[in-house]
């Protein structure tokens, strides 16, 4: 099916994409991960974070620190 090709190059082409930023911004997976979860969900508490990235409490509050040190999120 030819649709389906296209969708998954444009899948692979966004996935490149994102890598290549992250590289650039020198996230790793994790945090990017973090990052995009706090971004769909603003003011999000740390607990929600365990719950829905499926870690333990001192691994979130790990990534939120170094997210905060590159100046990408602001705690409140």
């Amino acid at each position: 099916d030819p649709s389906r090709r296209q969708i998954t190059k444009i899948a692979r082409n966004a996935s490149h994409f994102v890598q290549s930023l992250t590289r650039q911004l020198g996230l790793g997976a994790s945090e990017y991960e973090l990052l995009h979860c706090i971004r769909k969900n603003p003011g999000i508490r740390p607990d929600t974070i365990c719950q829905k990235l499926y870690m333990n409490k001192s691994a979130a509050a790990h990534l939120c620190t170094a997210l905060e040190r590159k100046g990408l999120v602001r705690r409140e």
